[in-house]
């Protein structure tokens, strides 16, 4: 990834508007996720955690320094994250959202693997 210039943080402190609570959610026993095109974070009693970025991103530059939040990190720190690989990046094959998400909640594996099972020759479909 090249970054041609940095764009608006997507991680706040605050927002105008709620449209859907992470932290309600996480309380009502629901695991949640986003997925940006910088990486995945998963929402956990910890805080907002990076579990895994794509080719190309930095994650003290892209991530860390660019965001007003407070990002958790696995033991041993940003060098640990795992960095995502393939044809699930490349164009090759796309990922169903959904589908990664209900295989992350049956049986979690590394990221990387999870990612990898999940990659599709047929384009997303609503």
């Amino acid at each position: 990834m090249a970054r041609l210039r940095r764009g608006k943080p997507k991680f706040v402190p605050e927002v105008a508007a709620v449209s859907f609570s992470g932290a309600e959610a996480l309380a009502a026993g629901k695991r949640v996720f986003y997925v940006t095109h910088l990486g995945a974070f998963e929402l956990t009693r910890a805080g907002l955690t990076l579990g895994c970025v794509f080719p190309g991103v930095n994650v003290q530059a892209d991530i860390l320094d660019a965001t007003r939040c407070r990002i958790v990190l696995p033991p041993g720190g940003a060098a640990a994250v795992e960095t995502l690989s393939g044809p699930i990046v490349s164009g090759e094959s796309q990922v169903a959202l959904r589908t990664l998400l209900e295989a992350q909640l049956r049986a979690p594996p590394a990221p990387q693997a999870l990612w990898e099972s999940l990659a599709v020759d047929a384009p997303l479909r609503p």
